[in-house]
């Protein structure tokens, strides 16, 4: 098998070293896969991380600049000796992953040329898609090969992918394929390494640790418990790498920039191990799920929100935020996903990640918890009926 990353996989986590990112080394020293990075999706890597580091000095100045105490400090750090020396570490941990890095420099420009006026995917309309295209290019002609399953892992759904919920690519990929001489199903479309992971990967290991998973469903394992560490780290929770909370309100395109301000601990009952994978001796990778009480800052365009206080139950916080938008908090139930790397040697958890909160279809009407369920007929929390 061999799986190609797209940007939007590496700046979800940007020195590669989630739970999720283990597994998948441990997969790659068994010989059960190999990893391309095409060199187009390095390039928007590092400089979506020069975007980031520019936008937080930006506001460590203005800091600086509010807070006296600051003002003698040691000055901002530079930001190309911050860029030189992530490229470097970048490249280096590549290296250790065995990492195919193939160029985009063979590809035709005529080719791309072509895709553009036809606007054929990954192309959109005035020619946007660029580099989307070159990357597909790269695939077409240095990963996907006759009887090998070529995964590509990309957030994108929208310009390489058939349905948001399905792993086929766009037909125009497929016909891409098979003028290529090429099986039209031998590239799958992936929306996260984390949902390759849980349903490819894992099962492929074969390295469930059941004496573990057992222990800590019955609370703790060799004095580890799960719960103890999610209610000490829910702060380093809400900052985990990525906009895990983003989807869970899709439903609700008024509401912009959704951010997690709080977790709440869960009760004992409301927090579960759902499956254990050994690194090494030492290591295993936990995948688990908490029903958490979360508190979401995030903004509504003033003229958008007379059409959604009934579809949603918000709090203002303040209703002049600018001349255009208003602050708004929600409290809401939402089942938290997320991996831990443990060492079981210290107890000591080495990495997180959060990956997903679920998504909401709309809220009770009787107690205002979230449905999660397109399909739901009765409330997951209170039982009541919808209809």
């Amino acid at each position: 098998m061999r799986i190609v990353l797209d940007a939007s996989i590496l700046y979800r986590n940007w020195l590669l070293d989630t739970p999720d990112f283990r597994v998948l080394e441990k997969h790659m020293a068994l010989g059960r896969s190999e990893l391309f990075v095409p060199e187009i999706a390095l390039l928007e890597t590092i400089s979506n991380y020069r975007k980031e580091v520019r936008r937080h000095l930006a506001s460590l100045g203005k800091l600086r600049r509010l807070v006296p105490s600051m003002s003698g400090s040691e000055a901002v750090p530079d930001l190309e000796e911050i860029c030189d020396a992530y490229r470097e570490t970048l490249h280096a941990r590549l290296e250790s992953l065995g990492a195919q890095i193939p160029s985009h420099g063979h590809v035709p420009h005529d080719v791309l040329v072509t895709r553009a006026l036809e606007v054929r995917k990954p192309f959109r309309e005035s020619d946007k898609g660029y580099r989307d295209c070159l990357l597909w290019e790269v695939i077409l002609r240095s990963a996907a090969r006759r009887g090998v399953k070529t995964i590509f892992v990309s957030d994108n759904y929208h310009d390489f992918g058939a349905e948001p919920d399905g792993h086929g690519l766009h037909g125009h990929l497929r016909a891409d394929l098979a003028r290529a001489d090429l099986p039209e199903d031998c590239v799958e479309l992936y929306r996260s390494l984390h949902d390759l992971i849980r349903e490819v990967i894992a099962a492929d290991l074969e390295t469930a640790v059941d004496e573990i998973a057992t222990s800590l469903r019955d609370g703790s394992y060799a004095g580890f418990s799960l719960l103890t560490w999610f209610t000490e780290h829910r702060s380093d929770l809400t900052s985990s790498p990525g906009d895990w909370i983003g989807g869970a309100f899709d439903f609700l395109v008024e509401l912009e920039s959704p951010e997690v301000v709080n977790i709440e601990a869960p009760e004992r009952e409301d927090i579960c191990v759902e499956d254990v994978l050994r690194i090494d001796d030492e290591r295993v990778v936990l995948y688990a799920v908490a029903d958490a009480d979360l508190t979401v800052d995030a903004f509504v365009f003033k003229a958008d929100y007379y059409g959604l206080e009934d579809r949603c139950p918000l709090q203002i916080m303040d209703r002049d935020w600018n001349d255009h938008y208003m602050w708004v908090q929600i409290e809401v139930k939402l089942p938290l996903h997320f991996s831990l790397t443990l060492n079981v040697i210290t107890n000591e958890v080495e990495q997180h990640e959060v990956h997903s909160a679920g998504g909401i279809f709309g809220w009770c009407p009787h107690c205002c918890q979230p449905i999660l369920n397109d399909a739901a007929e009765t409330c997951r929390h209170c039982g009541a009926a919808f209809f």
